[in-house]
């Protein structure tokens, strides 16, 4: 026989992160790389877990609290021979009320969106988009010679030829 799981409430399952987190973040002393990773394995499964706890109580949570409103109901005995029901969908038989209810419903709507005025958008200039272009460039370069390694920026050097530092060229 297995044993019965364990019961979590919101606030237990963050106090044992926490602990988690206090108990194997760090060595107490001097350890071995295998000492190591078998802490920090602990330490990610109990993490893991405990993540699953909270979801499957935010999913638990979510599934008892939804109301009856949202519950759509289907009617299999039209009540108006013009309009068939079939899943909570109806399609009009006589396409020229259809036409007309959405020429109504679109006219609404432009009077209403008509008071509210849209800001213009002001588009930049190619020159604009160009300088922009090419200062993300330019600092997208600076991030890859920094996080360059030492044998790549080595590499890097002996393609441009002249094997000097860059200080040394001036």
């Amino acid at each position: 026989m297995g044993r019965a799981k364990r019961k979590w409430t919101r606030e237990a399952i963050e106090e044992a992160l926490r602990q988690n987190a206090r108990v194997n973040a760090t060595p107490a002393a001097l350890e071995e790389t295998t000492e190591k990773r078998k802490r920090q394995r602990r330490r990610a499964s109990k993490k893991r877990n405990l993540l699953k706890e909270v979801e499957a109580l935010s999913v638990v949570g979510s599934e008892s609290v939804v109301p009856a409103a949202n519950a759509v109901q289907v009617q299999t005995i039209p009540q108006d021979p013009t309009t068939l029901e079939q899943e909570g969908k109806q399609e009009e038989e006589d396409p020229a009320d259809h036409q007309r209810q959405f020429d109504a419903a679109y006219a609404a709507g432009l009077r209403q969106a008509a008071p509210e005025t849209e800001p213009q958008v002001t588009h930049p200039s190619s020159a604009d988009r160009a300088a922009a272009k090419r200062a993300r460039n330019a600092d997208q370069q600076r991030a890859r010679r920094a996080n360059m390694t030492t044998s790549q920026t080595e590499r890097r050097r002996g393609k441009t030829g002249s094997g000097k530092e860059p200080e040394e060229l001036d």
